[in-house]
């Protein structure tokens, strides 16, 4: 196998190294940016941004810096009080997200505002410009309206901020009012008399309610004592017809047998009728008494036989010997 002469080899070695040496250079002239950020490249060919891809850097006839394109988000709280459009004064405290657009134009516009200065300084600068704004739109509201209707102060915060904010190269993505408060307990009476109207219409609800439970109980009872009285009434009518047949049948019986006139014999029965009548027989002669054992008149036993056959009413009671057993009490 030929020996590879030296000088071969260290002409070999030495290009390798060379281009070795060249892709570190140009690795370390190659810039890229990623999606978050945008490289602002100046020198003898001008300013440019990068955003997304790479660019070579020129060594000693250009320079690049880095301009961050994420959100930035700060408080918006004025320490002094802001005072609204009744004059109260009121402290407001809010939260700005704010970023750079993503636009070339904004881009540069940017660079030129904020390309040197660290985030804290950015974020003052900004924070100083919305304060301001807000200090504006709440000498504009109530403090009704700041309470009760914060989306519209942030809506009308965004709109307000967009001039001035583009002329910087960014955009308002939110604002959010967090708290607002006062020295003077205003906001906390604001809400007294609503407190006051509900409790009073709860009140006034249970009260009804229970004017309500009281009006059906009420027409529940008068129903049911009605309902009785009705029934009363119906029972008491059911006996005095029972009663009514009987005399009836008993008056027509003495009226055709035993000679007794028709207006006597009720006449008779009627007096006794007031509690319920006994009917006392004895061997040939019917007493009518009342309950108490008061004779109010008398009939014969043909008179009795024939009012049970016409009324088909009996008297409660086992009936004795009318001849020689006795008297017996029949009750109609």
């Amino acid at each position: 196998m030929p020996q590879i002469p030296t000088d071969v080899l260290v002409i070999a070695a030495t290009g390798v190294a060379a281009i070795v040496l060249l892709m570190a250079v140009f690795a370390n002239l190659y810039r890229k940016a990623g999606p978050h950020e945008a490289l602002v490249v100046y020198g003898f060919r001008g300013t440019r941004e990068i955003k997304g891809h790479g660019t070579v850097i020129l060594p000693m006839v250009e320079n690049c810096r880095e301009l961050s394109l994420e959100l930035m988000s700060f408080d918006v709280a004025p320490q002094q009080d802001l005072y609204t459009k009744q004059g109260v004064a009121v402290t407001v405290e809010a939260v700005a997200q704010i970023k750079v657009k993503s636009d070339p134009e904004s881009i540069l516009t940017a660079a030129e505002q904020f390309l040197t200065k660290p985030p804290e300084d950015r974020e003052a600068l900004i924070r100083l410009v919305m304060e301001g704004h807000l200090r504006g739109i709440i000498g504009q509201l109530t403090v009704e309206e700041i309470v009760k209707q914060p989306e519209m102060v942030a809506d009308r915060m965004r709109s307000t901020c967009a001039d001035d904010i583009n002329k910087m190269g960014l955009e308002v993505i939110s604002f959010t009012i967090k708290e607002v408060r006062d020295k003077n307990d205003y906001i906390t009476n604001m809400g007294r008399p609503d407190i006051v109207r509900i409790k009073r219409d709860a009140d006034v609800a249970a009260a009804e309610a229970d004017r309500d439970t009281a009006i059906k109980r009420a027409i529940a009872l008068r129903e049911s004592a009605v309902a009785k009285a009705q029934a009363d009434q119906e029972r008491v009518a059911a006996e005095t017809a029972s009663m009514a047949r009987q005399a009836a049948a008993l008056t027509s019986a003495g009226a055709g047998k035993s000679g007794i006139p028709c207006a006597r014999f009720t006449a008779l029965w009627r007096a006794a009728s007031t509690d319920m009548p006994r009917i006392t027989l004895s061997a040939n002669r019917a007493a009518l008494c009342d309950s108490r054992g008061s004779c109010i008149g008398s009939l014969g036993l043909d008179v009795v036989a024939e009012a049970k056959r016409r009324s088909g009413t009996y008297p409660a009671g086992k009936p004795e010997n009318a001849k020689g057993e006795g008297q017996r009490a029949e009750r109609l």
